[in-house]
């Protein structure tokens, strides 16, 4: 048994849906819940930024992204019904990765941005 996920990436994950949540049923409720949420998701998405550069194996940026060629190979390689197996994410899940952090941010900064 291979343990892909370390307790940091559990945690995070598992913390920002419910974050998000959170920031998501909140407005009508309380704009105070609702912004501190929203920052809490920022640290969130920070932190694992962060570790996507220091933390373990599986964890790191560097174990996951791949090239935009090597992900359309394996796009082809799903079509052709003969995708390979992969320990963690598969190459569209690593951009994935990359387009949830990114919406995240976005969300976050543009959430910032109205309450200035």
């Amino acid at each position: 048994m291979i343990k892909v996920w370390d307790p940091i990436v559990r945690v995070l994950h598992w913390l920002l849906v419910a974050l998000f949540v959170v920031a998501w049923q909140s407005p009508l409720r309380s704009d105070l819940i609702h912004e501190w949420s929203g920052y809490a998701c920022v640290a969130v998405v920070l932190i694992r930024i962060a570790w996507g550069f220091v933390g373990t194996h599986h964890a790191r940026f560097k174990s996951f992204l791949v090239s935009p060629r090597v992900a359309g190979l394996y796009i082809r390689s799903l079509l052709d019904m003969r995708p390979p197996r992969h320990i963690g994410h598969n190459p569209l899940g690593g951009w994935m990765i990359v387009a949830l952090i990114a919406v995240m941010v976005v969300i976050c900064v543009t959430g910032w941005m109205f309450t200035t």
